[in-house]
């Protein structure tokens, strides 16, 4: 299974998901997030095309898309076309689970044990088949193999409660994944040019990044700013010594050190970085901490499905 683009994030926002492509483009990907808004959720999303469709890739679609949250539980979510006022059949391709449900602009679809019983079915491999006015339309199993089990590690960690984070922190935490590696990246943002660090780890070893901004810009894409000199980073924490940074910086890790790493995010710690501008300025990044939780879950999880083998 290749996971071409399957990035999964937790963004101190509330963002709507949508699903990923797969490779040969036809169908999506089942993805995995987690978010901040007026509560912090985790998500399970993919499209589900059109299975007369004849183009590939069709925009003949819908969005399922699976939310938890503490006060309500697990809802599923139908989003994309206009669907108004129907009567919808779900069921798990080749299993004897089905769902008849009136459908209304509410768009949830299922709740509680059976959205449960459907994510069980979706991580067991199998695929989702929809039936709306007589056409069906098919989420494939693809990616559940990965997605699910870190929904779940969301989840699991989110229960336990989620430490706050506050809206001018200028934090947002992604979750990446690839055919080899699992990935951890954190943003911040205190001027103009966001500093971003990431955390790859393999099987055999892992590999930091550093990346920070050049040039900064309007919405429109008019140019505002650009960095001329480069600044200093402290990164011993991280096992990276000391560096100068001007756009990217990266160094590999032992298995080791990486894993060290990845168990403190786990654990809900964080490791302390000093950026120092020209101008002499420190800023000191905390990179993980007890907010990062469900994320680093995620990505313990997305780890046991990679290296299982190993």
């Amino acid at each position: 299974m290749k996971y071409l683009g399957l990035v999964v994030l937790l963004v101190p926002m509330s963002l709507r998901a949508f699903g990923q492509t797969s490779e040969d483009g036809r169908y999506g990907l089942w993805s995995a997030r987690g978010e901040y808004g007026e509560e912090f959720t985790c998500s399970l999303d993919n499209y589900a095309i059109n299975a007369a469709a004849t183009e590939s890739p069709t925009t003949d679609r819908i969005t399922l898309y699976f939310v938890w949250s503490a006060s309500r539980g697990l809802t599923l979510n139908v989003w994309g076309r206009p669907l108004g006022k129907v009567r919808m059949h779900v069921e798990a391709v080749g299993s004897s689970d089905t769902w008849d449900v009136d459908f209304d602009e509410g768009r949830i679809l299922l709740s509680g044990a059976d959205a449960e019983k459907l994510v069980d079915h979706i991580g067991a491999g199998q695929d989702v088949m929809i039936t709306l006015n007589a056409q069906r339309f098919l989420a494939s199993e693809r990616g559940a193999e990965i997605a699910v089990p870190m929904y779940r590690g969301c989840v699991a960690a989110a229960a336990a409660g989620v430490a706050p984070v506050q809206t001018g922190d200028g934090k947002q935490i992604f979750q990446m994944v690839d055919d080899e590696r699992c990935g951890f990246r954190q943003w911040f943002w205190f001027d103009d040019f966001p500093v971003g660090l990431s955390l790859w780890v393999g099987k055999e070893d892992g590999e930091f990044t550093f990346a920070r901004q050049t040039i900064s810009g309007t919405a429109h894409g008019g140019r505002v700013k650009r960095r001329q000199q480069p600044d200093q980073v402290d990164a011993a924490s991280l096992f990276g010594g000391t560096f100068s940074l001007m756009e990217e910086w990266d160094f590999t890790l032992t298995l080791d050190q990486a894993e060290a790493i990845a168990a403190d995010l786990l654990a809900g710690k964080s490791r302390t970085v000093t950026l120092t501008e020209p101008s002499g300025v420190a800023h000191v990044l905390e990179f993980g901490g007890a907010h990062a939780r469900p994320s680093a879950a995620m990505m313990a999880a997305c780890r046991k499905v990679h290296f299982k083998n190993a």
